[in-house]
């Protein structure tokens, strides 16, 4: 702050003003300097402890931002490794899953040529039985068919001639008519 002067200041108002300003200073002239000199004392303290404050905010914000920079590089760090992990497993699954699928697709490979193998075998085999009731069935044939010749030509020669039969009914037949009639 600016210190009062000392001398009395002349106004340009005239001569009453100038009274006035030395009565005032007379009377008030000590307690103002003693005032501006107690503000200016005021003043050094406020500035000292406004600085105090600055440097004791600056050293906590630093502190701070220290803590801060340690925490995000913390939680960096733990994402990273986060990150890594799941990086790793999914390798890992995936891998996993190639190895699955190829063995799902070696096994449908085999099921399928177990599958294959299985129709030409059955087919052979349904061919085979084919050929061998068809042989049956022929050699059935052969000897129904040899067995109804037999029966037939045995029912021939056991059956009674035609004409041996109608001999034989002729013969009865005079008989008849030569018999008394009752």
């Amino acid at each position: 702050m600016s210190e009062p002067s000392q001398a009395p200041q002349l106004s340009q108002d005239g001569p009453d003003q100038e009274n006035i300003d030395r009565v005032r200073e007379i009377l008030f002239g000590s307690q103002v300097r003693n005032m501006d000199k107690r503000l200016d004392a005021l003043e050094d303290r406020l500035l000292k402890e406004l600085a105090s404050i600055e440097e004791a905010t600056r050293r906590r914000f630093d502190a701070f931002e220290v803590y801060v920079k340690q925490e995000v590089e913390a939680l960096t760090g733990r994402l990273q490794q986060g990150q890594e992990h799941r990086e790793q497993m999914n390798k890992e699954w995936f891998s996993r899953l190639g190895e699955t699928s190829a063995g799902l697709e070696h096994k449908f490979t085999q099921f399928g040529d177990h599958t294959a193998q299985a129709h030409r075998d059955l087919r052979q085999q349904i061919l085979e039985q084919s050929k061998n009731l068809s042989d049956e069935i022929r050699q059935k044939y052969s000897e129904l068919a040899g067995a109804l010749a037999r029966e037939a030509q045995g029912i021939r020669s056991e059956k009674t001639d035609r004409a041996a039969l109608s001999s034989f009914f002729s013969e009865i037949a005079r008989k008849l008519e030569h018999e008394p009639k009752p």
